[in-house]
């Protein structure tokens, strides 16, 4: 029951870390190569993880599960991510990511074997119904970056499952270190064959320090609770403890970027935190 508790609170702190990804995402690659971006932030996140191993059994990690972590987690998710942010507003990313919970509710029951009663179900899906009262700003015009941030949200589903396997041999830093040393190399490699390092100002001050945010808050301590929480509890409950954190991202918009705060926002928070609160109380369950 104490793993229960402590996995919930890693979810909710994980939460609190990724209200600004999309917001410094959007940020950033208004100026930045995208590719470049991501490479740098994903190998600051991941060196940091390195200085966290202790004794670990690398050798128990199963290697197909790390190939396709780095795969989907690190090189496809974060190059669809930046590529696709860079091509869309920070409003309409956050909208999209919510569709995670969808996908990762298959996966959790699929192939996880996890419980999914009706309860957890229908405040699930009331979660992702607040969100997108929180965001939805108008009509939503699907675009191409828009396309991408989707494909984002699956690879983050799938991510989500592959890292919750390889913690039951290893730990949370050297499932990290997996994901994003690997995958900051390869994009940072494919980021150099497309001419984006020619471009001097990604070596500018202003940049590394973006980089560093981007890579320590956004992403090593964000993913330290967020897979300290899949170690612990349900995918799908971790998830859905997950999705408001794009509703946060609004708060920042707002600060940050001068965007309005209406009524929508506040009607959908209640909703949110209702039942975000309900979801905590819930038991994570194996199906018999």
């Amino acid at each position: 029951m104490e793993e229960e508790k402590k996995g919930t609170l890693f979810a909710f702190l994980a939460m609190l870390l990724s209200g600004a990804f999309p917001v410094v995402g959007k940020f950033a690659t208004n100026s930045l190569p995208p590719l470049f971006f991501a490479a740098a932030s994903l190998l600051v996140g991941g060196a940091a993880s390195l200085l966290f191993c202790r004794n670990s059994k690398w050798g128990e990690a199963n290697p197909r599960d790390a190939f396709l972590l780095i795969f989907f987690g690190g090189i496809l998710g974060s190059a669809l991510f930046y590529i696709g942010i860079s091509q869309t507003s920070a409003v309409n990313a956050s909208i999209l990511v919510q569709a995670e919970i969808l996908f990762s509710l298959i996966l959790s029951y699929f192939l996880l074997g996890e419980k999914i009663t009706p309860k957890q179900f229908f405040l699930s899906f009331l979660v992702l119904a607040g969100a997108l009262l929180v965001l939805f700003r108008g009509s939503l015009f699907l675009n191409a970056g828009d396309l991408l941030i989707l494909a984002f949200t699956f690879c983050m589903s799938v991510e989500a499952y592959l890292a919750k396997k390889l913690m039951e041999k290893i730990g949370v830093f050297e499932t990290i270190a997996i994901k994003a040393v690997p995958a900051g190399c390869v994009l940072l490699l494919f980021s150099f064959l497309a001419g984006e390092t020619q471009n001097t100002s990604v070596f500018a001050l202003p940049s590394i320090l973006l980089f560093i945010w981007q890579g320590l808050p956004g992403f090593f301590f964000a993913y330290f609770f967020w897979f300290g929480a899949l170690k612990r509890i349900n995918l799908s409950k971790a998830t859905a403890i997950m999705v408001p954190y794009s509703a946060i991202g609004v708060v920042f918009s707002a600060v940050f970027l001068g965007e309005a705060i209406v009524w929508q926002h506040i009607i959908g928070l209640a909703i949110i935190s209702f039942s975000v609160f309900m979801l905590a109380r819930t038991n994570s369950e194996k199906r018999n």
